[in-house]
């Protein structure tokens, strides 16, 4: 409950870009989905294959640069599914 109260707490404000760090670890597995159509920061390239449609690289130094962004480019419904995941994800660990 504590992580939904965060979720509510940082979305309250309507920040244009909600940046949070891995903020579905600690729901449960329907939360965490019911969650994700609405807002996705990541660590793991493969949840943000699944689940974004363009996907931002940020940089270390400075803080935030962007230092790539591209679109995914596959249909939600087959992304498992389709060896293009496969090589989506392993393009984006390329960056």
């Amino acid at each position: 409950m504590r992580q939904r109260v965060g979720f509510a707490r940082a979305l309250v404000v309507e920040p244009d870009v909600p940046m949070m760090d891995e903020p579905f670890s600690a729901l449960d597995v329907l939360a965490a989905e019911n969650l994700r159509g609405e807002l996705l920061v990541t660590h793991n390239i493969e949840e943000a294959v699944l689940m974004a449609d363009r996907i931002v690289v940020l940089g270390a130094r400075p803080y935030g640069t962007i230092r790539e962004a591209f679109e995914v480019g596959l249909d939600r419904q087959l992304r498992y599914r389709r060896q293009a995941f496969a090589r989506a994800v392993r393009a984006s660990r390329c960056v």
